[in-house]
Order: structure tokens, then sequence, then C-alpha cells
């Protein structure tokens, strides 16, 4: 049986994950951005918002964990071991969809993502206390927009993920917030 840590963890990726496919089905929805990614991309999209997610998941855990130490921070390493273990089936998962394409192998070393993912998000409250486009919001908005969008369709897609995330990182957040030690 997992501890109550685990399963705080289990939902806190769970709810992530909920809200980066609807960040993308969003995204997609929009008429003027609908065509523009092929299928076998968009889980690869869906990471990056997971990723967002779960990097505003960790610095809520963080900023927890002053209070009640240890079960946040032992939230927060069960959450961890969990983000990396999807990590890796994930991009297993996304090479093997993407070497059926010809532009495989040239996806696959513009798509993968760094060594450690969230690592583009380090720092970035830092930034965004000052601007928007320097906050995680705008982190996850120009990796989307610049990663999976033509030149014609990125400012588009910049602005509606900007708006999406905001929106949904409130909401996973308060996910974060709900979170009680039962033990």
């Amino acid at each position: 049986m997992p501890s109550s840590e685990e399963t705080h963890a289990q939902e806190l990726l769970g709810s992530s994950q909920v809200y980066a496919k609807r960040a993308v089905e969003i995204l997609l929805g929009d008429e003027r951005l609908k065509d523009c990614v092929p299928a076998p991309l968009r889980p690869a999209m869906m990471a990056e918002f997971d990723r967002f997610h779960l990097f505003l998941i960790f610095s809520s855990l963080e900023d927890k964990s002053h209070r009640e130490k240890t079960f946040f921070q032992r939230v927060h390493k069960s959450l961890r071991e969990q983000f990396l273990a999807l990590e890796a089936r994930r991009l297993i998962r996304f090479r093997d969809e993407i070497s059926q394409m010809a532009e495989g192998p040239a996806l696959w070393k513009e798509l993968k993502p760094e060594n450690d993912p969230l690592q583009p998000y380090y720092g970035s409250f830092d930034g965004g206390c000052r601007t928007l486009d320097d906050s995680p919001f705008g982190v996850v908005a120009r990796r989307v927009s610049s990663r999976f969008f033509s030149e014609e369709t990125a400012g588009v897609a910049y602005e509606t993920v900007l708006s999406i995330t905001l929106d949904t990182g409130d909401r996973v957040t308060k996910v974060v917030d709900e979170i009680r030690d039962a033990g």
C-alpha cells in the first residue's frame, strides 16, 4: 500500500498530466493553430506543458516544506522519483513514434529535453517578478511556440500558451494547497 506521501505525489502527477492534456486540446482547438502540429509531435508538446506544471508543483512544495518540513519533503521526493520514471518512459515512446517519420532524427535532436527536463525553468520566478516573459509562464510559452509552430503561427501560439498556462498554473498550485498530512 502506498504511503500518504506517495499517494499525494501520484495525485499531483495525475493533475499535472490532466492539465497538460487539456492545455494541448485548448491550444490546438484554436482555429488558427489546429492543423499546425502533426499528431506524433503532440505528446512532446503535452510533455512541455507537464514539465511546466510540475515545476510549479515542485516550487509550491518547496514553499510549503518550510512549514511542515518532513512531510512536504517526502511528497517532493516521491513526486520527483515518479516524474523521472515518467520522463524515461515518455522519451522512449516519443523516440519510437518519431522514428517512423522521415524527419524523425532531426526532430529528436530538436525536441528531446535537456538532461534535467526542468532546467529551463530554474531562476524563472526571479525574472517573473519583473516581466511575464521571463516567468515560468513565458518560458513554457516560448518553448512551445518556438519548438512546435512555424514563424507565421508562433506569435499566436505564444499568446495562447501564455493565456492557457496562467489559468492552468493557478489551478495546479491550488491542488498543492489542498494537500494535508494525513499521518
